[in-house]
């Protein structure tokens, strides 16, 4: 199963999952940091926000870096990175939100992925990283 389409299906998939992991565990200790008021027309506290904006930046870094590690290749990375920066925006549509997190649902998952890249070794079977030549 070298770079098979399979392969690189699963490192998407479980790219995904990492992600998933990553956003629902910082936004559980954000609600724990920053506990919102019972009445639901209570504005969501601001620092409640940013770290929903820091789940969506490290599960895309981690998701993208699972994907990358497992497919040996940087394609899963940015798919994964583009899965969570749709569902980021999908999430920024369904109530209202800040400009700034419309913004920040697209930047900053896509950003991670160019970090995740930078970060993770994704060559192929038998080249030598530019980095190590």
């Amino acid at each position: 199963m070298r770079h098979s389409a399979v392969r690189q299906a699963l490192a998407v998939i479980a790219g995904v999952v990492a992600a998933s992991i990553t956003i629902f565990l910082t936004e559980t200790i954000a609600h724990r940091l920053f506990p919102s008021a019972p009445d639901a027309n209570t504005a969501i506290d601001q620092n409640l926000l940013i770290a929903v904006a820091i789940g969506w930046f490290l599960g895309s870094l981690i998701g993208a870096a699972v994907a990358m590690r497992i497919a040996s290749g940087v394609l899963p990375g940015w798919i994964v990175g583009l899965i969570i920066a749709g569902l980021s925006v999908l999430n920024t549509q369904m109530m209202p939100h800040p400009v700034w997190m419309v913004v920040a649902a697209i930047v900053l998952p896509l950003t991670a992925v160019l970090i995740a890249k930078r970060l993770t070794p994704h060559h192929r079977d038998g080249e030598v990283p530019l980095n190590r030549r």
